[in-house]
């Protein structure tokens, strides 16, 4: 099984944005690595490694799950959008290398069986517009887009996304995450 995280990377304003106390992020950052780990999934990420992304991956690997980075190949030390963040694909058992942010991004949320969202930012409802036109499209493969619910603000994703990807949606608390992943695992 292959599952997609998104997650926001800057967890000073996360914790501000959903009052949790980064200890608490961290809990729910571990339980929902251990989670995915634990349904024997892959876990793909994009290579800028940092909040959600570094904390669930490290506890997905840490459980003993495997990590696929994907990443772009413009990553010359000249391209300031990039170059920080190639030293974090050692960090993967796996790496995958797309011709661009926007191939890296449309892969994410096209080629996992499901996509796991740990929290809400910017970035993360790029991507979620990237699943609106893949279902609108009839593309990707992706089968369910599960939210932590405690990582989403309200318990909720924006009526925007709740409303265009309402059948792929099952917001659960991440004690439910084995049990779900499980489901699906044996399908």
């Amino acid at each position: 099984m292959h599952i997609s995280l998104l997650g926001p990377t800057n967890l000073i304003k996360f914790s501000a944005l959903t009052k949790l106390s980064s200890e608490e992020v961290a809990r729910l950052a571990e339980a929902t690595g251990k989670a995915t780990a634990g349904a024997g999934a892959t876990l793909t990420i994009v290579f800028n490694y940092a909040g959600m992304l570094s904390l669930v991956g490290e506890a997905h690997k840490k459980a003993g799950g495997a990590l696929r980075m994907l990443y772009t190949q413009k990553t010359d030390s000249t391209d300031w959008e990039t170059a920080p963040y190639e030293h974090y694909l050692k960090e993967a058992d796996e790496t995958k290398k797309l011709a661009s942010w926007h191939h890296m991004l449309l892969s994410l949320v096209s080629d996992a069986d499901i996509v796991v969202c740990a929290g809400l930012s910017a970035g993360v409802l790029a991507e979620l517009a990237y699943m609106k036109w893949n279902v609108a499209e009839k593309r990707g493969r992706v089968q369910k887009l599960i939210g932590i619910k405690e990582l989403l603000r309200d318990g909720h994703f924006p009526a925007e996304i709740e409303t265009d990807l309402r059948d792929l949606i099952k917001i659960i608390p991440v004690a439910e995450l084995t049990k779900t992943l499980s489901q699906w695992k044996n399908r």
